[in-house]
């Protein structure tokens, strides 16, 4: 906070603010150095229940996904990485919008608290609900001119779901052994509810053949590559297998048998 104001990305404040973020430090520890960095959560409510981002809005997305940015190291022949050091405290925020962007801070506990007001963009404002929302009713009027109409909704957030019919919004049934609903997005099962993606092997059949093998292996879909040590084991265990020169329908040599139902139960 100290750097903040003395490079002038924060000053004491000489008015009222309208809005105040809270923040907090996060420490990452480099070798035998411990560094700071403040976090600032401008999705906090204030008294009238509305927080900061609900207020702005967000540009389109300008960079490239991160897996066009991966595959390019294995693409060209030279590569290189650099960053822009302090790239959004080199933005300045203009003076009428700085009351919106209070803070309060002491440099020790048993220093009076003091306002100030940051000058420069604030990593973590932006406003992502809303903008869905525009997406999402955009979505639904260009595709109704064509007689096209969407069902099966679902969302990490309840409130985008909030104004759809419930006979539109998706409610599949529940297996016995989930605890939240799923929903299946190009291959991948993803839990809306509490948001996270997983992976299912309940069609699976142990079959401990060098076509079983193979078989499984192939059926496992991971475009995101989360589970590629487990992959990376059932490769070596096959390449052992092309090795062990067995037909397709042979028991797997014991050994390696062992091995593979040691990774069909390890998925469970």
């Amino acid at each position: 906070m100290l750097d903040y104001e003395s490079l002038g990305h924060m000053t004491l404040a000489e008015g009222p603010g309208q809005y105040f973020i809270p923040h907090h430090a996060i420490q990452k520890s480099e070798g035998d150095s411990v560094k700071l960095r403040v976090v600032f959560d401008a999705s906090a409510k204030c008294h009238s229940g509305v927080s900061l981002n609900q207020c702005l809005l967000v540009g389109p997305k300008l960079q490239q996904d991160i897996v066009d940015v991966l595959i390019g190291f294995r693409v060209h022949k030279v590569a290189f990485t650099t960053d822009i050091c302090k790239i959004n405290r080199q933005i300045e925020v203009l003076p009428q919008y700085r009351g919106y962007q209070y803070i309060l801070w002491r440099e020790y506990p048993q220093a009076s608290l003091k306002e100030y007001t940051l000058n420069t963009v604030t990593y973590g404002v932006n406003k992502s609900l809303e903008a869905a929302k525009t997406l999402q009713l955009n979505l639904i009027n260009t595709l109704a001119r064509s007689g096209l109409e969407l069902k099966k909704w679902a969302s990490n957030t309840p409130e985008l779901l909030e104004h759809l019919r419930p006979e539109d919004c998706s409610r599949n049934p529940l297996a016995f052994e989930q605890n939240d609903a799923t929903h299946v997005v190009l291959g991948m099962r993803w839990s809306h509810d509490q948001d996270y993606f997983s992976f299912g092997i309940n069609s699976f059949k142990m079959n401990p053949t060098k076509r079983g093998v193979l078989s499984m292996i192939a059926r496992i879909f991971d475009p995101l590559g989360l589970l590629a040590p487990a992959t990376f084991y059932a490769k070596s265990i096959m390449q052992r297998v092309w090795v062990a020169q067995i037909s397709w329908d042979d028991q797997l040599p014991s050994d390696i048998a062992e091995d593979w139902c040691d990774f069909y139960h390890s998925l469970g």
